[in-house]
This record gives structure tokens, C-alpha cells and sequence, in this order.
């Protein structure tokens, strides 16, 4: 064999090697998936974004227990046991009755009692104090019951004279009359059915 025979040859072998290490290239190529492609299959569930709740919700959410878990035992707060008040001492009060002097007993009482001696005789009313005065005594002197009272009338103060004190009218009629017989009045002397006030302040 001739020498360009033989370099003939090995550029055949050459060509024969590339070629098939090229084919070999384009197969491998066309099996293996490249980055572009899909990949098979369902497509991913999209990540669902998780809900934040705020702060003041998380505190009023109420949880719910799985079924078969036990809840949690909640303890109630014993309540503070509560302070004794001292107790209070009552005492009764007694009332002293009160103590009678000289001077209370002299003190006549302003109440009358039922059935009491009213009525009296109107002797004379005079504007004068000292005349009233002057007659008023001549009649305690006489035996009668006498005391003076005033009242103002059309501006003018008067002092009546005047004797008590009897349980009837019919008994101070008779007074009456004896009294101006005796100190010879004027005007006749009539009766009164004396006020209680003025009662209980001359009665003796």
C-alpha cells in the first residue's frame, strides 16, 4: 500500500469519528430537557398567603377545641375574703326624769286640763294701768281671784280687770253681780269664757 493510500484511510476514519460523535451529540441533545422547557405534570398549587390576625382580634378569638381533647381547666379566682367590721354596742339610753327645783315647781304648766274652771267675770277695762292695778288688789283682798290683761285697740292700749275663775256660767253670773253691788261699778260686769293660755296663767 502506497502512502496516500494510507493517509486516505485515516482521514476516512477521521470523518467517520466526528461524524458519529456529532450525531451522538444531537441525540443527546434532543433526549435532555433544556431549562426552557415545562416540566411535566399537574402545575404547583400557588402558596396560600397566611393571614395575620392583629393583636387586638387574636385576644377576642375564641378557640375551638379538636374533638377528643380535654379543654384546659380554667381555676376561679377565690374571692378576698371579706373584713369584719367591729360590731357596733348599743346602748340604750335612758331618760332621767327631770329634777324639780324651786324654781320649776313655781312655774305653773301652760296645759289645762279637761273640765277645768274657763269662764270669768270681765269686771272693767280702763286705759289707765295704775287704776286697773289699784282695783285689781281691792278685789284680791276681797276674796276674789283678780288679774289684769291688756289689748290694743284703734291704737290705744287697755287694761282689763277681770275675776276666775268659776266652773259655770251661772256661778260667774252671781259673781258678777255681787262684785259691782260692792264696789259699786258702773257698768255691769258680764261673763267670759276665759282662754286657755290665760287660765293656765292666773288659775289658782
Amino acid at each position: 500500500m502506497s502512502l496516500a493510500d494510507t493517509l486516505k484511510a485515516k482521514k476516512n476514519i477521521i470523518i467517520l469519528v466526528v461524524a458519529v460523535i456529532a450525531l451522538a451529540a444531537v441525540v443527546v441533545t434532543q433526549l435532555l430537557p433544556t431549562g426552557r422547557e415545562k416540566p411535566i405534570g399537574p402545575p404547583p398549587m400557588a402558596a396560600k398567603k397566611a393571614k395575620i390576625t392583629p393583636p387586638d382580634e387574636a385576644a377576642k378569638a375564641v378557640t375551638t377545641p379538636v374533638s377528643g381533647e380535654k379543654k384546659p381547666e380554667v381555676k376561679e379566682a377565690k374571692a378576698a375574703p371579706e373584713e369584719k367590721k367591729p360590731a357596733i354596742r348599743v346602748e340604750a339610753v335612758i331618760k332621767e326624769k327631770p329634777v324639780k327645783t324651786a324654781e320649776t315647781q313655781g312655774k305653773k304648766s301652760l296645759v289645762v286640763k279637761k273640765g277645768a274652771k274657763r269662764w270669768a267675770v270681765h269686771v272693767v277695762s280702763v286705759s289707765y294701768e295704775n287704776e286697773a292695778r289699784h282695783l285689781a288688789a281691792k278685789l284680791e283682798k276681797a276674796g276674789y281671784n283678780a288679774y289684769v290683761t291688756e289689748f290694743t285697740k284703734d291704737g290705744v292700749l287697755w287694761h282689763r280687770v277681770r275675776a276666775g275663775f268659776y266652773s259655770s256660767r251661772k256661778e260667774a253670773q252671781d259673781a258678777a253681780k255681787k262684785i259691782a253691788a260692792k264696789f259699786k261699778i258702773k257698768t255691769l260686769p258680764w261673763t267670759v269664757l276665759a282662754p286657755k293660755n290665760e287660765v293656765s296663767k292666773y288659775a289658782k
